[in-house]
C-alpha cells in the first residue's frame, strides 16, 4: 500500500480497487475483521477507512449487513478548480442575481438552477394545519430570541452527543440569510476581510457589499471543499475577521469537507482567534440519512457560529432560520431586535409543532430517496447530450450540483439565452467574488426530470453550441 496514514492507505487501496472496476457497483467489502486480519491493520484503522469511502460516496453500510460499493457509483471527472486565493475589495454583483430572485416567484420561468426543494416533497399539509391551529397567536409578539418552544425542538434535534449548547444558545432568524447578516454585522466592521468559499452562494456577495466587508476567496475541492492549507495560509497572511464556510452539501459544488478537515479548521481558527461561521443549511438532506458533522458539535468550537433554517428541507416560505453561539447569543439577541424585532409567533408554533410531533424524519427520508434517484437522471442527461469534455460533480446530498463546460464555452452568454426562452439557468461568474468559472453552472435537480424540466434541459443542450467561442 501507498504511503501515509494507515487508514489513508485502506481507502486509497480500496477507491482504486472500485475505480478499476476491480470491486464492482453492489459488491460487498470484506468484513472489517477480515480486512484487518488480511492488510495487517487494526479494526479501527479499517473502521476510518470505510468511514472515508462512505463519506465520499464510493460505498454505503447496511446495518447488520456491511459494506456494499454504491449501486449507482461511476468515476465521474469532476470540475478542476485551481487551489489559490483571491482578495476582492469593493465587490460587484451583476443585475443577473436579481433576475435570479425575481424569477423564483415567476410561474411561467422554468427553474433549472435556483436552489429550491420541489413543493411535492414537503410537509405543506401538516404545516398548514399548525398554522390554522395557532392562528389566534397573531396578535403576540414574540421573546426576541424566538419561541422557547421551537428553540428547545431546534436542541433536541440538532444538538449532537458532544454539542454543549442550548436554548438559550439559539436565535431564530428570518432565514438563513439573516442569521448571516447578524452575525457578520455583530462581529465585523466597514473595511474588515470575510474568508469565503470560492465558489461560494452570489448572496454572500450582497451581504458583504451591503455591510462594506471585503472577501478572501479560497479555492474549494470539488468534492472535499475548501482548501485547509489555504485556509491556513491566509490566516498567517491576512487580518481575517471571520470565516463564513458550508461544509455540507456546499453551494454551488455539493462538496462535503472530511471529517479531519473540519476538525482542522476548527483549530487552525481557534488559534487565530478568527469566528467560525457555518451554513449549514443543507445539512439534513444527505442521501444516505446520515447527518454530517457538525462543527458547532465539537468540544473545541466555543467560536464557531452555527446557522442554519428550515428553507430547503421542510418549508421555504416559512422563513424560519436560527443562529447558535455559545459566546455570542446575547449578542445577536440585540442585533435581531434592531433588524426586525422579533419572528412571526404562529410560523415558529407551527414549526415547532412540526418537529416535535410531525415526523420530520419519515418527509426527509422520502426526500432523500428521491433526490438520491433524480440526480442520476440528470447526470445522465448531461454525460449525453452535453459537449466532450464536460465535467461535473456528483453530490451525496442536497438537490444542486454544478458543471463545467470545455473552456472555449461562455456559461454567462447561455444564461442569456436561457433567459430568453424562459428558463432560469445560473452561471459559474455570479459565485465567484473574483467573476470567474466562465464555463460553469449550476443546476438544481430538486425536480423530476420529465415535462417542462426535461423539455428544459433540452433547450439548454440545443443552445450550448450558440454560446461556444472560436479560437
Amino acid at each position: 500500500m501507498r504511503k501515509g496514514a494507515l487508514y489513508c492507505q485502506v481507502f486509497e487501496h480500496f477507491k482504486d480497487d472500485i475505480v478499476q472496476g476491480r470491486i464492482l457497483p453492489g459488491e460487498k467489502l470484506p468484513s472489517v475483521r477480515i480486512c484487518s486480519e488480511n492488510l495487517g491493520v487494526s479494526k479501527n484503522t479499517v473502521l476510518q477507512a470505510y468511514a472515508r469511502l462512505e463519506e465520499r460516496g464510493y460505498i454505503t453500510s447496511r446495518e447488520k449487513h456491511g459494506h456494499f460499493v454504491n449501486a449507482s457509483y461511476n468515476e465521474t471527472p469532476v470540475p478542476f478548480i485551481k487551489v489559490n486565493q483571491v482578495k476582492v475589495e469593493q465587490l460587484k454583483v451583476t443585475d443577473v442575481v436579481q433576475w435570479t430572485l425575481d424569477a423564483l416567484s415567476d410561474k411561467d420561468i422554468v427553474n433549472v438552477s435556483a436552489a429550491v426543494p420541489d413543493p411535492q416533497l414537503l410537509p405543506t399539509s401538516f404545516i398548514t394545519r399548525s398554522l390554522k391551529k395557532y392562528a389566534s397567536h397573531l396578535d403576540e409578539y414574540s421573546d426576541p430570541r424566538g419561541e422557547i418552544l421551537l428553540r428547545e425542538a431546534i436542541v433536541r434535534r440538532y444538538r449532537e452527543r458532544d454539542g454543549r449548547w442550548d436554548a438559550d444558545d439559539v436565535v431564530i432568524t428570518s432565514g438563513a440569510l439573516e442569521a448571516i447578516h447578524i452575525a457578520l454585522s455583530s462581529l465585523c466592521q466597514r473595511g474588515d476581510t470575510v474568508l469565503i468559499e470560492d465558489p461560494t452562494y452570489y448572496m454572500y456577495f450582497k451581504l458583504l457589499r451591503s455591510l462594506g466587508l471585503n472577501a478572501l476567496a479560497v479555492s474549494s475541492h470539488a468534492n472535499d471543499g475548501i482548501s485547509i492549507s489555504e485556509v491556513e495560509r491566509a490566516l498567517k497572511k491576512e487580518k481575517i475577521a471571520a470565516i463564513l464556510v458550508q461544509p455540507n452539501f456546499s453551494n454551488p459544488l455539493g462538496s462535503v469537507m472530511p471529517d479531519e478537515a473540519k476538525k482542522r479548521l476548527i483549530e487552525i481558527s481557534r488559534k487565530a482567534k478568527v469566528p467560525l461561521i457555518q451554513d449549514d443549511i443543507n445539512g439534513e438532506l444527505g442521501f444516505d440519512g446520515k447527518r454530517k458533522m457538525s462543527l458547532l458539535n465539537h468540544p473545541d468550537s466555543d467560536h464557531v457560529i452555527y446557522v442554519s433554517s428550515f428553507s430547503k428541507s421542510f418549508s421555504p416560505g416559512a422563513r424560519v432560520g436560527w443562529i447558535v453561539s455559545r459566546k455570542q447569543a446575547e449578542l445577536f439577541k440585540q442585533a435581531k431586535s434592531r433588524l426586525s424585532v422579533c419572528q412571526n409567533v404562529p410560523v415558529q408554533l407551527a414549526m415547532a409543532e412540526f418537529i416535535t410531533k410531525g415526523s420530520p424524519e419519515r418527509y426527509l427520508k422520502k426526500m432523500r430517496r428521491e433526490l438520491s434517484k433524480r440526480f442520476l437522471d440528470y447526470k445522465q442527461f448531461v454525460q449525453t447530450h452535453f459537449p466532450p469534455g464536460t465535467t461535473m460533480t456528483c453530490p451525496q446530498g442536497g438537490f444542486i450540483f454544478w458543471v463545467q463546460l470545455p473552456d472555449n464555452y461562455d456559461a454567462m452568454a447561455l444564461a442569456r439565452l436561457t433567459r430568453e426562452n424562459g428558463i432560469l439557468l445560473t452561471a459559474g461568474p455570479i459565485f465567484s467574488a473574483a467573476q470567474k468559472f466562465k464555463s460553469c453552472l449550476r443546476f438544481n435537480f430538486a425536480f423530476a426530470l420529465s415535462g417542462k424540466y426535461l423539455a428544459a434541459l433540452q433547450k439548454i443542450a440545443g443552445l450550448i453550441n450558440e454560446v461556444k467561442v472560436e479560437r
